[in-house]
């Protein structure tokens, strides 16, 4: 008698198996309908003819959104490149980022960075005012996709996350000992830097922002 009585719930769970195979995939998020992309380009600046502000667009763009080395390529004297090469250390990029390359004509600088590629909104084809199955119509999201698209600092985040930087020990345990004493953490620089260093590690006041009152019950 016990073994007939599961056979009605086993009946129905085999029902329900059939009913989850036979059920349609879900749709596609609208992230992935109306993906984000991003292409390489690269950005040149003839050093013959750009003029310092040119040159300090390309330098700024570099720092800002840059990928891989900043070259220097051109026929040119040693000296001229040299020149090239610290005219550019002292704008702010580092030395070791910058690439000689022996080439024909008159000096230039090049870097490669990525352009976003945007989804391509409008497609009202579907007849919203009957959707039983309360299906996302083709253009849902793609405007929230393109504007997010044009707001990215560097395109390239779109193609897989950034390697990790290197963290500020020092740094790290200067916020946790001002954390735990109730100072304030925020980064100062030179003296004043030192001045609230000294007082977390001495426990003194002395120079520190006045605590703001808390409401009393």
């Amino acid at each position: 008698m016990a073994a007939r009585r599961r056979l009605p719930r086993f009946g129905a769970l085999g029902a329900l198996l059939a009913l989850v195979t036979c059920a349609e995939p879900p749709q596609p998020d609208y992230t992935h309908r109306h993906a984000i992309g991003a292409r390489p380009e690269t950005v040149t600046l003839a050093l013959d003819g750009g003029g310092v502000a040119a040159f300090d667009a390309l330098v700024a763009g570099y720092l800002d959104r840059g990928h891989g080395p900043l070259v220097i390529a051109g026929a040119a004297p040693p000296q001229e490149t040299q020149a090239v090469r610290a005219r550019l250390v002292a704008a702010g990029v580092p030395a070791s980022a910058i690439r000689v390359e022996p080439g024909a004509g008159a000096l230039t600088l090049r870097y490669a960075r990525y352009d976003p590629v945007l989804p391509a909104c409008g497609d009202w084809s579907a007849a919203m005012a009957f959707n039983p199955d309360n299906a996302d119509y083709p253009a849902f999201g793609c405007a929230i996709q393109r504007d997010l698209g044009q707001m990215l600092a560097d395109p390239a985040d779109v193609l897989g996350m950034r390697a990790a930087a290197p963290g500020d020990v020092v740094n790290e345990d200067r916020v946790l000992r001002a954390y735990r004493a109730g100072a304030d953490t925020t980064a100062k620089q030179g003296a004043i830097q030192d001045g609230a260093d000294q007082n977390v590690a001495t426990g003194s006041t002395a120079g520190a922002a006045t605590p703001v009152p808390t409401a009393t019950r």
